[in-house]
């Protein structure tokens, strides 16, 4: 265990409440944010680095600059402000993720004394941040540090929209530490798990220039242990029922049929950019999204572009009916945002098996400004199969889903930073095993099969080079979070360790009826 005893080792001199978070909440952005921190601490404290929140999982080049005292009055004046830092090709983790900046601030601000801060983005929209109450006001505050609502700006220095609370992490150390040299936790991941794998989802992001589903009929046949997929020929002429009802769909809407003047009652809620849902109201977005797609609360059927119907402001129509158990919603003629190209085509959802289809008709709009997200997934947190080209799903080359994702056994933790918790987190264990058992050691260059040393796991792998410390972690709903604390002592900068879970698995027969299974492995390096 004395890898984990250095982590937690009681020679931490150094004691502080780092990082300081504001808020992830974001609701707003612009390219960046200025805010001021005040320093609390006796001994005051050096800004090391920041967290930050993006609208987006985008790529792109991060700036930080720095001013002595308030940045009001300076808002607009670059001369004013001295450039802490810059990171290009930064790849940006989504909204509510923290994204680390890999720029070394290294700033001390000695007790009572305020420094302004800027982070700002060279593209627009891209940093988010959470319109505030009282510009200068505070917004968050440990015994160390304070932290102040600011202002949002064009890049670089343009505009002036207050008062904006920027979303972020301030990492800091207690006392002057600026001769002690940066050192960026970081951790990532190699290897594969192994285990039995399966997805309740499938999907295909297509670009409307390249769409090649037009005159073709996707459907899901419910097999009571998911559902076979299949591609065909449509019988073409789309057309709404006798009574259908005209949906009043603004743009970017979703409505649960429930409401109509003639209620449904099949529980079918409809959005206007090409998805229909079961049992509640998921996305209205236009712009088609995987992350979303596979964490939208309910069961969804998708053929999900920016549309524009008529009653948003566009052309065509959207129609609900109701034939017995069936639920019937057609989209017809309904134009894609900004074009006058009409697209048409139909979910049919039989409530009373599950069974499923997406017919497309054969004129299909290829200058929409957004892609195409289609497929289906049973609604929840749901595992990501990958994209599968869904015109190659033949009666021949069918595909199988399954009624619950199941993946191999896979091993992630956060960042080891001075001073905080590094968690180690092992997932998709099953429930015949209610211990995760993560080992510590070197990565090892090339994995090495269980079979080497007596255990018959296929596809399972050694991929440590030597153990020197393991720790368990009790399992609930399949993960283990191991907790380390990692002490706020800058000799562990740069200390690097590598780490691999097992668990009990029934998918191989390592020990006859159970089996075990090996995760990935990822190799963290500490950092402040």
């Amino acid at each position: 265990m004395r890898i984990l005893s250095i982590l937690v080792a009681a020679a931490a001199s150094i004691a502080a409440q780092s990082p300081l978070t504001t808020t992830f909440t974001g609701g707003n952005g612009q390219s960046g944010n200025m805010f001021e921190v005040r320093a609390l601490n006796p001994a005051g404290v050096t800004v090391t680095a920041f967290e930050v929140n993006s609208q987006s999982a985008t790529t792109g080049d991060f700036e930080i600059y720095t001013i002595a005292g308030s940045y009001a009055g300076n808002e607009n004046n670059p001369a004013a402000w001295t450039l802490v830092g810059a990171a290009a090709g930064i790849q940006c983790n989504g909204a509510g993720v923290p994204t680390p900046l890999p720029i070394c601030v290294n700033t001390f601000i000695a007790q009572g004394t305020v420094r302004s801060f800027y982070v700002t983005h060279a593209d627009t929209n891209i940093v988010a941040y959470t319109n505030g109450t009282v510009q200068g006001a505070v917004f968050a505050a440990n015994a160390d540090l304070e932290f102040y609502e600011g202002s949002g700006h064009s890049y670089p220095f343009v505009n002036n929209f207050a008062p904006r609370v920027w979303n972020g992490n301030i990492f800091y150390n207690v006392g002057d530490t600026q001769a002690t040299p940066c050192s960026f936790a970081d951790v990532s991941s190699y290897g594969s798990g192994c285990g039995d794998s399966g997805f309740a989802s499938l999907y295909e992001v297509i670009p409307s220039a390249a769409m090649d589903l037009a005159g073709s009929t996707i459907s899901g046949t419910n097999t009571g242990s998911g559902y076979l997929v299949q591609v065909t020929p449509s019988a073409g002429n789309i057309t709404q029922g006798p009574n259908a009802q005209a949906m009043p769909l603004g743009d970017d809407d979703f409505l649960d049929t429930a409401f109509l003047p003639i209620p449904g009652t099949l529980g079918i809620c409809v959005g206007s950019n090409g998805n229909i849902a079961r049992g509640g109201v998921n996305t209205a977005g236009y712009s088609p999204d995987v992350n979303a797609f596979l964490t939208q609360p309910f069961e969804g059927l998708y053929a999900w572009t920016d549309l524009h119907s008529s009653t948003g402001g566009g052309a065509g129509e959207v129609y609900y009916e109701e034939i017995g158990t069936e639920a019937v919603v057609t989209y017809m003629d309904v134009s894609g945002w900004g074009t006058n190209q009409p697209n048409t085509f139909q979910f049919r959802w039989e409530t009373s098996t599950g069974d499923w289809s997406i017919e497309f008709d054969a004129l299909l709009n290829v200058g929409n400004p957004e892609d195409w997200l289609v497929g289906y997934s049973p609604g929840g947190n749901s595992l990501d199969p990958g994209v599968t080209d869904l015109s190659t799903l033949t009666a021949a080359n069918a595909l199988a889903t399954e009624p619950l994702d199941r993946a191999p056994l896979e091993l992630s933790s956060n960042r080891p930073i001075l001073g905080t918790s590094w968690v180690i987190t092992t997932r998709y264990v099953e429930p015949v095993s209610p211990l995760a058992f993560t080992l510590f050691g070197a990565a090892a260059t090339t994995p090495v099969p269980f079979a080497t040393i007596g255990l018959q796991a296929p596809g399972c792998d050694i991929l440590l080079a030597g153990l020197v410390a393991d720790a368990a972690a009790p399992v609930t709903s399949g993960a283990a979070n191991l907790v380390v604390p990692v002490a706020n002592n800058p000799v562990l900068s740069g200390f690097q360790m590598s780490a691999q879970s097992i668990a009990l698995s029934t998918s191989n027969a390592a020990f006859g009826v159970i089996g075990v299974a090996s995760s990935n492995g990822i190799t963290a390096t500490i950092g402040n």
